[in-house]
């Protein structure tokens, strides 16, 4: 089922068209495509540096703000393995953990172009 936005929206579109449900990603739109990551959650990157996690059914899992703005270069999210995922904005490299923990982040000498 694709996943799209709208402004300050998120929302899942079944092949039948009709929204399943929308949630709101604050005060900025979102920077990055959705990813859906191993464990189900639909993940989406804001343009002021918001990461939300979202279930299955539209609950948000988490959202945590991350130390970066994603208006510059921003690299789609990289999904992990164990449910995580890796986000890349400007120089900025950091891995959050299923529950929206922050676990590692970098700085880097150039922008990032891709993960």
């Amino acid at each position: 089922m694709p996943a799209r936005w709208a402004a300050k929206t998120f929302s899942l579109i079944p092949p039948t068209g009709k929204t399943t449900w929308w949630a709101n990603t604050g005060g900025t739109p979102p920077a990055t495509s959705p990813v859906l990551t191993s464990n189900g959650t639909r993940v989406v990157l804001t343009t002021g540096g918001e990461l939300y996690g979202f279930d299955r059914g539209g609950r948000e899992r988490f959202s945590v703000a991350l130390p970066l703005v994603a208006t510059g270069r921003v690299a789609e999210p990289l999904p992990e393995n164990d449910g995580g995922v890796v986000v890349a904005a400007g120089r900025s490299v950091i891995r959050v953990d299923p529950a929206g923990v922050v676990r590692a982040s970098a700085r880097l000498d150039a922008d990032v172009a891709t993960l």
